[in-house]
This record gives structure tokens, sequence and C-alpha cells, in this order.
């Protein structure tokens, strides 16, 4: 039986070791993105890259703490619990901080990325050649009316 326990507690160190370490490289997979596409400087950006790494080393630290639970049952003495309830303060103040950010997230409006300004001529170039273009056909609509009165006449 303690030997079933023993391995129940291995493999949850895993586990939890597996998501926290997932929960680094996501986190780092998403800056570089953001750095790439320069969504950092979009809404939210770097905070929602922090929200869900805090929830996935929340889940981590909560695994960790049953394993800890196990393991002060295994063999109860000082250090395991000194050990669990430094795993507990942990997790409540990490969960206190990124619920916190979360609601800072919600609140903050979009911010709309100012167009440099090439793209902005590149704009207005399109709209003058698409307006000029309307106004050459209908330019060569005209004559071709005029010409079709004057042979009913």
């Amino acid at each position: 039986m303690v030997d079933i326990l023993y391995l129940i507690n291995d493999i949850l160190s895993a586990i939890s070791i597996f998501i926290i370490v997932y929960a680094v490289i996501a986190a780092v997979i998403g800056f570089i993105r953001s750095e790439i596409k320069r969504e950092h400087q979009a809404a939210n950006g770097l905070l929602a890259i922090r929200v869900p790494f805090g929830s996935r080393l929340l889940l981590g630290l909560e695994i960790l703490i049953a394993v800890n639970i196990l393991r002060a049952i295994m063999s109860p003495g000082y250090n395991e619990l000194i050990v669990l309830v430094s795993i507990v303060v942990v997790r409540t103040l990490l969960s206190f901080f990124i619920g916190r950010e979360a609601k800072t997230l919600a609140a903050i409006p979009p911010i709309s990325i100012p167009v440099p300004v090439t793209e902005k001529i590149a704009e207005q170039k399109t709209d003058i050649i698409e307006n000029n273009q309307s106004e050459i056909s209908e330019h060569e609509d005209k004559p071709q009316n005029d010409e079709v009165a004057a042979e009913n006449k």
C-alpha cells in the first residue's frame, strides 16, 4: 500500500513539473510571437501572455500541494509540513495577483495602433486611383450618350 502511495506521489510530481515546464515554454513562445508581430504594442499584448502563464503555473502548484499532502501523510514531519505551508502561501499569493491582473486586463479598453505615414499615403493613392478610374469611366460614357442622342435627331 505504501509503495502505491509513493508511486502516485512520483507520478503527480512528474505531472506538476511537466505542467510548470509547459507553462514556461508556452509563455516564452507567446512572447517571441508577440515580439515578432509587435503585438505588445496592441492592447493587452504582453499582459495577455501573463494570465495563461499564471493559470498554468497555479495548476502545477496545486498538483504540487496534493503531492506534498500525500508526502506529509506518508511520512509526517516538520520538514514536509513547512514545505507544504510554503507552497500553499506561494500559490495563494500568485492566485491573488493573477486574479487582480485579470480584472485589470478586462478593464483596459483596446488601444488602436497609429498607422504609419507610409501606409496612409498608400491608402490615399489607392483612393485617388479608384476615384480617377470612376471619373474616366463616367467621361467615356457621356460622349457616347451625346453621340447616340445626336444620331436619334
